[in-house]
């Protein structure tokens, strides 16, 4: 990429390379400038970054210097003239010096022995670039040295001089902690790790299950992934989903096609110059959790949640393995709400505990495990006795999983309460004193920098009139400004009084009414089972490999202050 500063250098360059490279060599040659529409820059932008495109060389002003990645396919900069700001010097660099770049980037600009500035600035980037290699930023401490020379004419020995002191300050305040401490961070970063993983394990939102939501949503219309974790839609025109394919998917110049789809980052990295660098491509798309698509599979699961009545609305029976010495389990489900006065969700989460159920009782929950833990595979599918015996099961447990879960509500909701009171407390007293700060930042800007400034000039203004009484039309001038003075005075007075009347009608309306209402439930927690599973033992099997059949029971309510069964 070469770079320059003006339109007519670049069509000096373009013409003197066309000169030069006849032909087909020319076809590698493209331009970018300010007042190319958007179409014709981004066809620009995706030739140049296209591997298998004839374009190699790319002349580009400063409009091409921000909001273009260049880096998927060059490695080479010229700054055929420099700009004086360093700021976008460096915005130049980093279109090729930027995440996703495989190779070392190398930036060439001209230098003099006989043109004095062009040397300096010549010697300038030099160091620039090795004290970017120290420090990462060194722009302010350029900024100050540029202006040194072009505006004061300082000498350029002393200028490098300050460089090097500046520079050996600054890296003195950011050397990197030493050995010691690097064992505190590395256990402080493996603990993070590990409270990620265990996060998503709770989440159980892993490639497998996001592929199932999203095949249940769309009725099984999709495949399943292929050896490159990829998978596609089979009924785009499905009945809901049209639109939102349609918008979000589509690919725009290749005939309105589907992409293929994945969760994985895999797809789009590839190695390059010994490195692996993500690329993109228009034929996959990432369906991250804040995709539309995604979005819409979630919320259209949802809203089976909540339908009307309150019955069991589905029955799902499955098999997999009951503990030792029970007879069955329970497997329960239950969602945590929680709203403040402001009518903000502030706690909402689902848990899943299982009971053993052993001679017809409830016992004490098993040990927690991530919810990616509890997963089962269907083997077959129940007869009716086993249907029979699950409802048996239920109707005989059903008492202590209601006990279960409004002593679980209680407990919450003290926990809660607790815990709003003691945020409640700290917020107020922060806040408290942040306006405090303001108020008296408000009346030193007031007294100091403004009302005694003007009073001081009139005063002034006052003392030049009783010194002037003998010429009429100075007094008269004099008393015209004293007038105007006075005026602006009250007007300021009058202006800071209310805003002083506004930061504390400010501060009542924070601390006595929203933190207040925001730190408080309105209501209750509320805790409601969502899933349930009864799951018996099968007797007709090892011991070792003894099954059970589990009963998915979906309780459908109006109102959640209520617990049915």
């Amino acid at each position: 990429v070469i770079f320059t500063e003006y339109k007519t250098t670049q069509d000096y360059l373009l013409r003197r390379l066309q000169e030069t490279f006849k032909d087909k060599e020319c076809k590698r040659i493209a331009v970018l400038y300010g007042g190319m529409d958007d179409a014709k820059r981004e066809y620009i932008k995706r030739r140049f970054n296209d591997e298998t495109d004839d374009v190699r060389i790319l002349i580009a002003t400063d409009a091409a210097s921000e909001g273009l990645n260049l880096q998927e396919t060059a490695r080479y900069v010229l700054h055929f003239d420099c700009p004086w700001n360093p700021s976008r010097l460096e915005q130049r660099n980093g279109r090729l010096d930027r995440h996703g770049q495989a190779r070392d980037v190398s930036v060439f600009h001209f230098s003099s022995t006989t043109a004095a500035d062009l040397g300096f600035l010549a010697k300038l980037m030099g160091k620039m670039h090795q004290i970017r290699e120290d420090l990462g930023a060194v722009n302010d401490l350029f900024d100050k040295v540029i202006q040194r020379r072009i505006v004061k004419g300082d000498n350029v020995d002393d200028l490098f001089s300050t460089v090097e002191q500046g520079a050996s300050r600054a890296k003195s305040c950011s050397q990197l902690p030493g050995d010691a401490d690097h064992s505190v961070i590395d256990e402080d970063m493996t603990r993070i790790n590990e409270q990620l993983e265990d996060f998503a394990a709770e989440l159980d939102l892993d490639d497998a299950a996001r592929h199932n939501v999203l095949s249940i949503a769309m009725k099984g219309h999709i495949t399943q992934p292929e050896d490159d974790s990829c998978f596609k839609i089979t009924k785009p025109d499905l009945s809901g989903w049209k639109d939102t394919i349609d918008e979000s998917l589509r690919v725009a110049g290749s005939a309105q096609a589907l992409p293929k789809l994945t969760f994985r980052i895999e797809p789009f990295m590839k190695e390059k110059g010994g490195r692996r660098v993500f690329r993109h491509r228009n034929d996959v798309r990432m369906l991250h959790l804040g995709h539309p698509v995604m979005r819409k599979a979630a919320n259209s699961l949802s809203r089976h949640r909540y339908p009307c009545g309150d019955e069991v609305s589905r029955w799902t029976l499955r098999q997999g393995y009951v503990p030792a010495g029970a007879d069955a389990i329970v497997r329960l489900h239950y969602e945590e709400m929680a709203v403040n006065e402001l009518r903000e969700s502030f706690h909402n989460w689902v848990r899943t505990v299982d009971f053993p159920i052993a001679e017809g009782k409830l016992q004490a929950p098993l040990p927690h495990n991530p919810a990616i833990r509890k997963r089962f595979a269907a083997t077959q599918l129940p007869d009716a006795s086993a249907i029979s015996r699950a409802q048996e099961i239920f109707e005989d447990v059903s008492d202590d999983l209601r006990r279960f879960l409004l002593e679980t509500g209680k407990e919450l909701n003290a926990r809660i309460t607790n815990q709003l009171l003691a945020d409640k407390a700290i917020v107020s007293k922060n806040e408290q004193e942040a306006f405090q700060s303001r108020n008296g930042e408000l009346s030193t800007l007031i007294h100091e920098r403004t009302i005694e400034a003007k009073r001081k000039e009139l005063n002034k203004l006052f003392q030049e009139r009783n010194q002037l009484l003998l010429f009429a039309d100075d007094k008269e001038q004099l008393d015209d400004s004293i007038e105007a003075l006075q005026k602006y005075l009250k007007d300021d007075e009058i202006h800071y009084e209310e805003l002083r009347v506004q930061l504390e009608r400010e501060r009542k309306r924070i601390i006595e009414y929203l933190i207040p209402k925001r730190y408080a439930l309105d209501g209750s927690v509320q805790v409601y089972p969502i899933v349930f599973y009864p799951a018996l033992r099968w007797d007709n099997l090892q011991e070792t490999h003894r099954q059970h059949t589990l009963l998915t029971c979906f309780w459908l309510t109006n109102s959640k202050k209520e617990i049915p069964f």
